[in-house]
This record gives C-alpha cells, sequence and structure tokens, in this order.
C-alpha cells in the first residue's frame, strides 16, 4: 500500500493534507477520474466560462506523478 496525495485545483490550488492508501497507481488513476466527476457533479458551476479542473496525484513524497484535467472549450459565442 502507498499514500497518494489528491490535490484540486480551479482558480485556486486546495492541497490535500491526508493523503489515501491505495494499492496501486493504477487504482489512484481510477480513484482521481472518479473523486473529479462526483466532484464536479456537485459543482458544475466551476467549469463556467471555460475555466479548467485539475485534480492532481502525488505520491507519499509529493512527487507527481499525474493529472486529471477537465476543460470545456467553447468553440465560440454559444
Amino acid at each position: 500500500m502507498s499514500i497518494f496525495y489528491f490535490n484540486l485545483s480551479d482558480h485556486t490550488v486546495d492541497p490535500d493534507d491526508e493523503g489515501t492508501e491505495l494499492q496501486s497507481v493504477a487504482e489512484a488513476r481510477a480513484q482521481a477520474i472518479m473523486f473529479a466527476g462526483n466532484y464536479l457533479g456537485d459543482n458544475p458551476d466551476l467549469l463556467d466560462e471555460g475555466a479548467t479542473f485539475k485534480v492532481q496525484v502525488t505520491d507519499a513524497d509529493r512527487k507527481p506523478l499525474f493529472s486529471v484535467v477537465i476543460t470545456i472549450d467553447e468553440a465560440g459565442p454559444i
């Protein structure tokens, strides 16, 4: 088991101070994707007007491993 940190970033950065113990990087990736979907489901206004939402996953030493990035890229006026 390893500790992974899930840091949020939209217009501000919200670092994970607790971490989550998981079996693998693959499990951390799945958790990050599910977390992003659930968080945005509860807070859909975070992606208004082309904003970007990011969950950065780091290891126990706070080394970045990967990020889940969600952006609405509008083609023009709607």
